[in-house]
């Protein structure tokens, strides 16, 4: 479990299976992902072993995850998280040949969410999410995001009290510097819009 030498750049990418709530009074949000990191590590590359020729990808098991390397990533701003084991753990970890490594897994998890607009504003706000490395500095570990669509959502998730707007989510890369050094963080800025909630315009006729 000991990290490659070099800066380790490592690619995210994330599916939104859902968001549960936004609460603008309490200042948080309530979400599901599957959460998705790559980056290599040429101790691992087999591409130069013909009895590996036709193999696309090795997936990890239990004994050899318990002994590879893995970024320490968090959420900066999550407020508490729950890695979901239903019947067996929700991640994988697959080897490519080249070296590249994939761990992809399912994540709920509840951030700070303290959104610009006013609460009685009907414009667009925004709740962020910060990924960053726990203990490496930006020389060590770098994020960016996957360069092709690398947040995707689910088409059928719905938000109550507001509708939810892909087209102006917002992706950042940033560097963040602190008493012990820089950070690298990748941002996310997820928009939405509130919604007129029917019960507020109801009549009764006499």
């Amino acid at each position: 479990d000991i990290k490659p030498s070099h800066q380790v750049n490592v690619t995210l990418e994330m599916y939104v299976r859902d968001i549960f709530e936004v609460n603008t009074a309490k200042g948080y949000m309530s979400s599901q992902l599957t959460f998705r990191q790559s980056w290599y590590d040429q101790r691992l590359a087999y591409d130069n072993k013909p009895q590996y020729s036709d193999l696309e990808y090795y997936t990890v098991g239990k004994k050899t995850f318990e002994k590879m390397w893995f970024p320490d990533t968090f959420i900066r701003n999550e407020i508490e998280s729950n890695m979901h084991v239903d019947l067996t753990p929700n991640h994988y970890v697959r080897i490519y040949p080249d070296g590249k490594v994939l761990y992809s897994t399912r994540m709920s998890l509840k951030t700070v969410c303290n959104p610009r607009a006013s609460q009685n504003s009907f414009s667009t706000m925004k709740c962020m999410m910060q990924v960053a490395s726990y203990g490496w500095e930006k020389k060590d570990v770098q994020y960016e995001w996957h360069p092709t669509d690398p947040v995707q959502y689910n088409k059928m998730m719905s938000v109550r009290g507001f509708s939810f707007m892909p087209d102006h989510t917002e992706r950042e890369l940033k560097t963040l510097e602190t008493s012990r050094g820089s950070y690298s963080v990748a941002l996310v800025n997820f928009a939405f819009q509130k919604t007129i909630d029917p019960a507020m315009y109801c009549t009764k006729d006499f």
